[in-house]
C-alpha cells in the first residue's frame, strides 16, 4: 500500500511538472514568436493643397484695364469669372437700371476666355502656382455721360484645383480636351 501511495504521488508529481514545463514552453513559444515577428506599420500624410487666386487689375478712375487672376496657392487650378455691370450715384448708391451695352466698351480677351451659357468667363488652360492668366478684361468703360450715375465694373474669380480634370468637370459642368483644356457649355 506505501508502495502504492508512492507511485500515486510520483504520478501527480511527474503530471504537475509536466504541466508546468507545458506552460512555460507555451509561454516561451509565445514570446519567441512574438519576439520574432515585428509589426509593420506605414503612416500616409496626405497634403491637402490650396488654392487662392487674387485679382489683380488697373484702374485711374476713368478705365478699367488689365484685369487678370494669380495663382497664389500651392497647386495647378482652373479660373473662372463673373463680370458684373451696373451704376451707382454719386454718393455710391446702386442704382437699379442695367446698363446697355452702348453705355459702355468692354474689351474681353477672348483668346484665352472664353464666356459658358452660365454667364462666366473660364480660362482655358489650368494655371500653374504662382503664374498669373493673361488678362480678362483689357479695357472697359463708360462711353455715354450720365450726370446722375457712373458705370462700376466688378470682376468676380473663382478657382478649382485642376487635378483631378473629373472634379473639375464634375463641379463646373465643364469638358476637358486631351490638353486639358477647359470647355464650358456655350450658347449657339
Amino acid at each position: 500500500m506505501v508502495i502504492k501511495n508512492m507511485f500515486k504521488s510520483n504520478s501527480l508529481r511527474s503530471l504537475i511538472v509536466l504541466l508546468v514545463l507545458i506552460i512555460v514552453a507555451g509561454a516561451g513559444i509565445k514570446y519567441t514568436i512574438s519576439f520574432l515577428m515585428k509589426d509593420a506599420l506605414l503612416t500616409n500624410q496626405f497634403d491637402v493643397g490650396t488654392v487662392d487666386i487674387e485679382l489683380a487689375e488697373t484702374f485711374d478712375g476713368v478705365e478699367k484695364k488689365d484685369v487678370y487672376a494669380i495663382n497664389k496657392g500651392d497647386v495647378d487650378a482652373y479660373v473662372r469669372a463673373v463680370i458684373s455691370i451696373g451704376w451707382v450715384d454719386d454718393k455710391g448708391n446702386i442704382i437699379s437700371e442695367i446698363p446697355q451695352v452702348t453705355d459702355y466698351s468692354l474689351n474681353v480677351n477672348s483668346e484665352f476666355w472664353v464666356k459658358g451659357e452660365d454667364g462666366f468667363y473660364y480660362y482655358k488652360a489650368p494655371i500653374k502656382a504662382g503664374e498669373k492668366t493673361k488678362n480678362l478684361i483689357e479695357s472697359c468703360q463708360q462711353t455715354t455721360p450720365f450726370s446722375d450715375r457712373q458705370l462700376v465694373v466688378d470682376v468676380i474669380f473663382q478657382s478649382i484645383q485642376a487635378i483631378p480634370s473629373k472634379a473639375v468637370e464634375d463641379a463646373w459642368n465643364v469638358t476637358m480636351d486631351n490638353n486639358h483644356f477647359i470647355t464650358p457649355i456655350v450658347k449657339d
